[in-house]
């Protein structure tokens, strides 16, 4: 029987990804490749996507958090960027407000996908209207 601790067994790399923004994947990749160095970690890029491979080295998923961190504010043009994390994996975004993602209805507030939808379900508020 294999006597390894719980996190050494489900270890998987920290993955990065900069939501189909190329330059800024390819800048951030230069940027981790000089900044971990010294601490022997293998990073790869795949098209949008970074991933850390922490297996042999002592970094950590706080310690790539910093790193974006100080990567979006050193950089004057990406202050509309920000980062996101669940678990081991982060995403490098421009931030948006959620009142532009969403479409909704000012009538009763129901939420619609696109423009099409909001309009048919418009439509049927005109025919349910009490006399």
């Amino acid at each position: 029987m294999l006597n390894l601790q719980y996190n050494e067994v489900l270890r998987m790399p920290i993955a990065i990804s900069c939501a189909g923004d190329l330059e800024i994947t390819k800048r951030l990749f230069e940027y981790l490749t000089l900044s971990m160095k010294s601490a022997n970690a293998s990073i790869t890029i795949e098209n949008d996507e970074i991933y850390v491979d922490n297996k042999q080295s002592n970094i950590k998923s706080e310690d790539v958090r910093d790193l974006l961190e100080s990567f979006l504010t050193t950089n004057d043009d990406l202050a509309d960027y920000a980062q996101t994390r669940l678990a081991d994996l982060f995403t490098i975004g421009v931030k948006q407000n959620i009142d532009k993602l969403l479409i909704s209805c000012e009538i009763c507030g129901y939420l619609a996908h696109n423009d099409d939808e909001l309009i048919i379900h418009k439509r049927a508020h005109a025919l349910f209207v009490p006399l």
